[in-house]
């Protein structure tokens, strides 16, 4: 006779909501697998493909995965890849489960190459069995589109300044000639000077222009390399028979901003040329120093001479004179200081704070 029953009863309620977990998880791996704007694929131990998303097939011109799954990651990738993706695999794949990012190619399915970044992962089983690999991949050859372009503008833009800094110093050239072919139709010998003088300005601003186009950088000046052909091009300028004035030159390479450095040249100039006009009046032999140093987020530099002196008379803070007037507008343009020492002969100090 029955008397009873008995059974076994288990709560299913936290394996369904596990189950629901994992179906919500997949549907949003799904989701985004499908909605990435980046191509993402993934590949066998072999290199086939065993998925890819929308974005990978119309990355590549495919229509269809099934179509993908007919070609391997040989198929779609350049021949002269194979060595880079082969080390980068080696060395960080092997080693750590994943590659940084880095930028190949792939064919398309019309025959022109696709640029792209992408990084790479290994993929496990469960039990630790290597499995194959899957990408994110980014198109990007609308950046290498706009690299170009840029690389192009600036070219362009490289090619322009060097004609126009070019055609300034041709015409600075030719107006320097012009100055010097008019002295020689002039009698005055204070007009023959005054137009020797102006085109010794003009051939030292011609020589920031000459130091730019040979160097190609239009935004700084070796100072070293510009000053040296100011004092040169004044030494031979101001080379008379019978008289011997030696050249010294302390220039370190000190690098300026172009506006920095025009000032200072035409600086320089002044006080050379004053020096080859006046210093050695009643000598035949002598010399002339220029130097220049930083020091302290200053740039000094020193103009001397062992000539005669400097008259005391001459105050360098009052002169009426065309070319200390001008050596005063200049420094102050410049922020900058000027001394004079009138002991064996005579030295200029200019200390300026140095720009970046």
């Amino acid at each position: 006779q029955l008397v009873g029953e008995w059974a076994i009863v288990r709560d299913n309620r936290e394996r369904r909501r596990t189950e629901q977990a994992l179906q919500e998880s997949e549907r949003h791996f799904r989701e985004l697998f499908e909605t990435s704007r980046d191509g993402i694929n993934f590949t066998d131990v072999q290199g086939r493909y065993t998925s890819a998303n929308r974005s990978f097939l119309e990355m590549l011109g495919i229509s269809s995965l099934e179509e993908l799954q007919t070609k391997t990651y040989l198929d779609l990738t350049p021949p002269e890849y194979g060595d880079l993706e082969e080390k980068i695999y080696r060395a960080q794949a092997m080693a750590r489960g994943y590659c940084d990012e880095y930028e190949k190619e792939y064919f398309h399915k019309s025959g022109e190459r696709v640029p792209v970044s992408l990084r790479v992962w290994n993929r496990y089983s469960p039990s630790g069995e290597l499995l194959g690999q899957w990408a994110i991949v980014r198109d990007i050859r609308q950046r290498k589109q706009a690299d170009q372009e840029i690389r192009r503008l600036l070219d362009e833009k490289d090619m322009l300044l060097h004609e126009v800094h070019h055609r300034i110093k041709n015409n600075m050239n030719t107006i320097s000639s012009l100055l010097s072919l008019q002295a020689d139709y002039l009698d005055d010998p204070l007009a023959v000077t005054a137009l020797g003088e102006a085109s010794g300005r003009v051939r030292s601003m011609m020589m920031i222009y000459d130091t730019l186009y040979r160097a190609g950088d239009f935004q700084q000046v070796d100072l070293q390399v510009f000053l040296s052909g100011v004092v040169e091009d004044l030494a031979v300028a101001w080379r008379l028979p019978g008289r011997d004035i030696q050249v010294l030159q302390r220039i370190e390479p000190i690098f300026l901003p172009t506006a920095q450095s025009m000032p200072l040249g035409i600086v320089v100039n002044e006080l050379v040329t004053n020096a080859f006009k006046y210093a050695f009046i009643e000598k035949t032999e002598g010399q002339v120093s220029v130097a220049a140093w930083q020091e302290d987020g200053m740039l000094h530099m020193e103009v001397a001479d062992d000539g005669v002196g400097l008259p005391a008379e001459v105050d360098i803070t009052t002169s009426e004179s065309f070319g200390l007037s001008l050596v005063r507008v200049l420094v102050t343009q410049l922020k900058g200081s000027l001394r004079v020492e009138r002991s064996r002969g005579t030295t200029f100090h200019l200390a300026v704070p140095r720009q970046s």
